[in-house]
């Protein structure tokens, strides 16, 4: 199986991923790996090779510090924008790439609950986020931010997130699934190569 990315989004998805982690590492928030992006990180190291954006997970309490001066600034520097598509989730995009990527930013509420109602499954439960662990994603120089215990997060949302794959992603709007056994030639992460 290819990579759903051709080579110039895989690029940018990766830089934007990284921008924004430089970002928040200069920030109080907190974020993690969440969805697609979790599952990518704990089963192969990095996105798999069939999505297309990269999602992350806040507080909805720190949902302000996205719309502080400073936070905005610095998107800024970085000619990238923060777009919020409903009260219920934000996007990260860049300014003026030819590439239309970009990283959903999810908030998680007091209770562990995604506002998004269609996500309503994905509840984390009591203990599953902190600690937070740091892991390697692909590629990127910084390390990125997952639950404590995301295997067992990744166990209830994704049933069988270990033996089998599958495929969809937002071209389609979701709509055509396909369910692979997971093999190891499916399971290794979209290429990211610094330009």
């Amino acid at each position: 199986m290819e990579q759903f990315l051709t080579p110039s989004q895989a690029y940018h998805i990766h830089r934007l991923f990284s921008l924004t982690i430089s970002i928040f590492s200069t920030s109080t928030l907190d974020w993690w790996c969440n969805g697609g992006t979790l599952l990518g990180q704990v089963r192969c190291g990095g996105m798999v090779l069939w999505d297309d954006d990269i999602d992350i997970a806040i507080h909805l309490k720190d949902r302000e510090v996205l719309h502080s001066d400073e936070f905005q600034k610095k998107l800024g520097w970085l000619r990238l924008k923060l777009v919020k598509p409903s009260n219920l989730y934000y996007k990260i995009v860049y300014q003026d790439c030819p590439e239309k990527v970009f990283i959903d930013i999810c908030l998680i509420d007091e209770n562990g609950l995604d506002l998004r109602k269609d996500k309503k499954k994905r509840k984390y439960e009591e203990g599953e986020i902190y600690p937070l662990r740091t892991a390697k994603f692909s590629s990127i120089k910084y390390p990125v931010f997952i639950p404590n215990k995301s295997e067992e997060y990744l166990d209830r949302i994704f049933k069988d997130w270990r033996t089998t794959a599958v495929i969809y992603n937002h071209s389609d709007n979701k709509k055509q699934k396909r369910v692979l056994l997971l093999t190891p030639e499916i399971n290794i992460p979209v290429k990211y190569y610094y330009k």
